[in-house]
């Protein structure tokens, strides 16, 4: 296995360069909790740090999740570093 950042191989999946170049823009609170997730942070733990409902952070979270059609925190992690929307 390569430990190219550019591999396919490296991030675990080939969909995730598939799609690349399809990714549709964050608003800037998801940004937000895009990060927060990075961190590792709780659905719960989100919604406290930024003082928003736990169900706003759900929608927020699933958001992210559907306009990168990933389905797990992981991947989307990695997606997210793959396009430099935060650093590892």
């Amino acid at each position: 296995m390569s430990a190219n950042p550019e591999s396919a191989s490296y991030l675990g999946t080939e969909q995730i360069q598939e799609k690349r170049d399809g990714s549709e823009k964050l608003t800037s609170r998801e940004r937000q909790v895009l990060v927060l997730i990075a961190e590792g942070c709780t659905t719960k733990e989100i919604a406290a740090r930024l003082g928003i409902a736990f169900k706003t952070a759900v929608y927020h979270r699933t958001r992210i999740m559907s306009k990168f059609r990933v389905h797990n925190s992981v991947t989307l992690v990695r997606y997210a570093i793959w396009n430099g929307m935060i650093e590892p």
